[in-house]
């Protein structure tokens, strides 16, 4: 490498997710990915030999018809001890198991980790979804799946997503702007102010903290934790980064 004490990232395993070669029939009732597409595959939780992960799947189109029904999908893949054949070659099988699945009321929009995942008790194991229609719920790892308890709804879909798991805790930022234009992420002393924290950019680039609208003509945006504050980039003529 060009870059002194970079290390690209080695392959471990490879995984079709299409041959399961283990499923748990008490929870899935012997589901089966075959005939399905997977997109937005999110790990939620891993350990030294396996990996939980989410995804969104749907039928593929048959006959020119497309189906409009998402289910939501998680699976734990495990990777087993990697063992040389006699010609040198070294071979790492994988087995996968579906461990739940939930129909959606709406097509699934995106799936994204919480930002304060490290930091808050319980933000491991989860992630948080959006439905096409701007709904946002949290999913908890072994199938649970309900509203998300933030500041409000999106006001529209927003395709880009960040999400704070627990905005109260001192570990991680709390909400309280003050203007569209001040962004930062301080907190109150308000005990019933809501634990998560939703931010999303929408496809016309407005940007949103909940219900609120921070700001009507921005590109991107970023969540420090470490600063306590949300950061954009507005469009225009002359473009500016603000905090």
């Amino acid at each position: 490498s060009m870059t002194p004490g970079f290390q690209p990232p080695s392959l471990l395993a490879i995984v079709d997710p299409f041959n399961i070669t283990a499923s748990d029939e008490t929870v899935d009732g012997g589901f089966t990915l075959r005939g399905m597409t997977l997109r937005d595959i999110t790990i939620i939780d891993a350990d030294d030999n396996s990996l939980t992960v989410i995804a969104v799947s749907c039928p593929k189109a048959t006959e020119g018809k497309h189906h409009f029904i998402d289910h939501l999908i998680e699976m734990k893949i495990t990777h087993n001890t990697p063992t040389s054949s006699g010609e040198g070659a070294v071979t790492t099988t994988s087995d996968i198991v579906v461990t739940s699945f939930l129909p959606l009321e709406e097509r699934a929009l995106r799936i994204v980790n919480w930002s304060d995942t490290a930091h808050s008790a319980g933000a491991r194991g989860g992630a948080l979804l959006q439905l096409a229609d701007g709904t946002t719920l949290e999913y908890s790892q072994g199938g649970v799946l309900e509203p998300c308890d933030a500041a409000g709804p999106l006001l529209e879909a927003c395709p880009w997503i960040a999400g704070v798991y627990d905005a109260t805790s001192d570990a991680t930022p709390t909400t309280s702007p003050k203007t569209t234009d001040d962004h930062n992420l301080h907190g109150d002393d308000d005990d019933e102010t809501p634990k998560r924290l939703v931010i999303g950019l929408s496809s016309r680039y407005r940007l949103y903290c909940g219900e609120r609208l921070l700001s009507s003509a921005s590109s991107s945006f970023f969540i420090s934790l470490e600063h306590r504050f949300i950061t954009h980039v507005t469009i225009g003529s002359r473009p500016q980064l603000r905090f």
